[in-house]
């Protein structure tokens, strides 16, 4: 039985992710990716890259929803108001 893989090294994060490693890189330069080093190896747990993505697929939704509820908003014309104010 084949044991899971729970470390990555930055190649096999890259193919995982479907990114070119240098997009790996940038994103460990920046802080942005968690990782760790062994010497002078990244290394990446499967388990934290899966919470990182989640987390960037929720902040992607998020920002989808946020563009298509303004949107939606500029589209709806505001009501007219009458000549006399909206009184009767």
């Amino acid at each position: 039985m084949a044991v899971p893989k729970v470390v990555f090294t930055l190649k096999e994060v890259a193919e995982y992710l479907n990114v070119h490693p240098d997009t790996v890189r940038r994103y460990v330069k920046r802080g942005e990716l968690p990782a760790f080093k062994i010497g002078t190896d990244w290394r990446f747990n499967k388990e934290s890259i899966d919470r990182w993505r989640k987390a960037q697929e929720e902040r992607c939704r998020r920002a989808l929803q946020a563009r298509w509820d303004a949107t939606k908003g500029a589209s709806q014309k505001p009501k007219k108001r009458s000549r006399d104010g909206g009184r009767a």
